[in-house]
């Protein structure tokens, strides 16, 4: 390119070859770098949808399968779904392969020949078997499946499992191919029946047992409960277990205590008997859908109350949840019913009739499953699902806790299904007719993460009533999973209200008197320190606030509360005192009057640690923490505090105004 240089003479510019090729790398560099942070960012946000994907899937089920077996009373899988045990009409158990009904192994009851069954139960993770007697005893069974991985080298010589052939049964165990490298056996270990203890004259009617608690298995000392029903009354029952450790041998004793039932028959047979929050309370399911509540406080049961546990229809079968704090009802309607027994104030029609204690029965869940009669209930051993089967077949997956209906699954047993289990892993359903057993597996996905989790009041198990509430872990899977964001949205907008409460007036103050009143040379250097601090993240910022200064708040609150008031009239108090002196003294010590303002910060320190004790025994009942988290305490020094900003507005008005 040509042109006319200032002496006049013409010169030829060109730019040179690197330069252009650099700027035209730069600008591919540029381009290359913007369309890829693009990109990253939409696969970022690709993965996080792939991510949460399960989250909004719907639970899936697997083929059905069905396998010939007897009638049974109770049933159970275990958690590889390879071997079915299960208690016939004579209350002989047997342990068959869930692959093909193979009959692997039989235990015999060992009862007398004099005594027929009159009830039984299982407990919900189906490790205790409890069977009761015509002659007034009951016996308690052990079950447990026991699972061995087996080197090649091990494998019994008779076994052939592959990869095409992968189960096969032996010997009362079933092996499964687990991979190159080894076999899985599973069996059942050998049945124990505890001996026969004797309750009451006349039949078991009804029973529930809960087994000891105890986490520590090394214990000497146990303790267990049973709740039967005999001759009309309730028998609450302790068993107390004591293991020489010498001998190993358990001794156990046996205390009773009984309580008449109310208006019952002698021969009245419950639909459901069952232990809820521990050993303290006891629900009755009656056939006529009558449920009676018992309090089991101090070892003694006591009739508390009766309520009709459901209205305009019949309950059908009944069955507790996970964590025994929820009785499950199905009703011939289609309705599933969760009613859960609770302490504090009671809704006027929940009630049927009067408590003698400060607990209640309160109907927490209401699910409408399908239009046909419930006939068989059951919950998952992992969470607070519950699986329901009516009478045309067809079974469905529920969350009790926020009373979402999963899925509904057709059984291929039809209408003949009479009860349901769930393997201890809670993914494969077995439902059971007189003579077949279809088996199915599935994904139940996430039911606890839905919108009405997240955003909906829910009637939580413990609580009185629905609430908000954010508890996403627990020590134990009987806890419910709470997922309520409320707390954390109405939190987070709490926090910001404080916060701008105090850092805008602070914020336009500081900006207003850097800029007009500062003067420039002190400016120029108090505003780069502004920038740089505004250049600090604000996540840094609030790392250091929430580790320092808000442990600080917490033990000095009422300190720092006083000083908002203390530090301002501090400051008027020592300008117009600098104002009374007279006007030659003022003059003269004109230069020290920032260091005389300064001098007031200690004294108001010293006066705000000296005053916040006794302000806060006054007004905030001695600490002013507990007093924001509680209801104790006088509300007049909540009231003075939430005035404070309004006689700010009104000591500006009349200065501004009237004075």
């Amino acid at each position: 390119m040509a042109g006319d240089a200032y002496t006049g003479l013409r010169r030829r510019k060109q730019t040179p070859w690197s330069v252009t090729f650099g700027d035209a790398l730069a600008s591919r560099i540029i381009a290359v770098g913007g369309i890829g942070t693009i990109g990253a960012i939409l696969l970022v946000v690709v993965v996080l949808l792939g991510t949460a994907w399960p989250l909004v899937s719907s639970p899936q089920f697997a083929a059905w399968r069905v396998v010939e077996v007897p009638d049974y009373r109770h049933f159970g899988i275990d958690e590889h779904s390879l071997a079915i045990w299960g208690m016939t009409s004579s209350g002989d158990l047997e342990v068959r392969s869930a692959h093909d009904g193979q009959l692997l192994a039989e235990f015999p009851l060992p009862a007398a020949a004099e005594t027929s069954i009159s009830c039984s139960s299982l407990s919900i993770d189906g490790s205790s078997l409890t069977v009761g007697f015509s002659d007034g005893t009951f016996r308690i069974a052990r079950i447990a499946f026991k699972t061995n991985l087996l080197n090649p080298s091990d494998v019994p010589d008779e076994i052939r499992v592959s990869e095409e052939e992968p189960i096969q049964s032996h010997d009362q165990a079933v092996y499964e191919w687990f991979d190159t490298t080894g076999v899985r056996r599973t069996q059942l270990d050998a049945v124990s029946w505890s001996a026969p203890k004797k309750i009451g004259d006349g039949p078991v009617l009804g029973i529930d047992y809960l087994p000891d608690d105890s986490a520590n298995r090394l214990a000497q000392k146990t303790r267990s409960h049973a709740l039967a029903v005999v001759g009309g009354e309730l028998l609450l029952v302790r068993i107390d277990g004591s293991k020489n450790m010498l001998t190993r041998k358990m001794t156990e004793t046996v205390q009773i205590k009984s309580c008449p039932l109310q208006n019952r028959a002698a021969d009245a047979r419950p639909l459901a008997i069952m232990m809820l929050n521990g050993v303290s309370q006891a629900i009755i399911v009656w056939p006529n859908g009558t449920l009676d509540r018992f309090a089991l406080a101090g070892g003694e049961p006591t009739f508390a109350e009766s309520q009709s546990g459901v209205i305009g229809g019949k309950i059908t079968c009944a069955g507790p949840l996970l964590a025994r704090q929820t009785v499950l009802c199905g009703v011939d309607d289609g309705r599933l019913l969760g009613w859960m027994v609770v302490r504090g104030e009671e809704l006027a029609e929940e009630r049927s009739g009067p408590s003698t204690d400060d607990y209640h029965m309160s109907l927490a869940h209401e699910i409408q499953v399908g239009l046909n009669p419930i006939q068989a209930v059951t919950s998952s051993q992992q969470s607070h699902v519950a699986v329901t089967c009516d009478s045309t077949g067809e079974t469905a997956l529920v969350y009790v806790t926020t009373d979402s209906l999963l899925r509904r699954e057709a059984s291929p047993l039809g209408g003949d299904v009479r009860a349901l289990a769930l393997d201890p892993g809670g993914d494969t359903l077995v439902t059971a007719s007189e003579d077949r057993l279809g088996i199915a597996e599935f994904e139940i996905g996430y039911p606890e993460a839905s919108p009405r989790s997240f955003f909906g009041k829910i009637w939580y198990e413990g609580h009185d009533r629905p609430k908000y509430i954010w508890q996403s872990t627990a020590g134990t899977e009987k806890s419910e999973i709470k997922l309520s964001l409320m707390p954390l949205v109405f939190g987070t907008m709490k926090a910001t209200v404080y916060a701008m409460l105090i850092s805008v007036p602070l914020a336009v103050l500081a900006a207003i008197y850097t800029s007009e009143f500062l003067p420039p040379s002190t400016r120029n250097r108090i505003k780069p320190i502004i920038e740089l601090m505004a250049s600090l993240p604000s996540v840094v910022l609030g790392y250091v606030a929430a580790l320092v200064v808000a442990s600080y708040l917490q033990e000095h609150l009422m300190t720092v509360l006083v000083g908002l008031v203390v530090f301002p009239v501090s400051f008027v108090v020592a300008g117009s005192l600098w104002n009374l002196l007279p006007v030659d003294l003022l003059v003269r010590l004109q230069a020290w009057r920032l260091a005389v303002m300064l001098f007031c910060l200690p004294v108001a320190c010293l006066v705000s640690v000296a005053v916040a004790r006794p302000f806060e025994s006054l007004w905030f009942n001695g600490d002013v923490v507990q007093w924001l988290a509680d209801d104790a305490g006088s509300a007049v020094g909540g009231w003075m505090l939430l005035f404070i900003p309004l006689m700010i507005l009104l000591v500006v008005f009349l200065l501004l105004g009237p004075l």
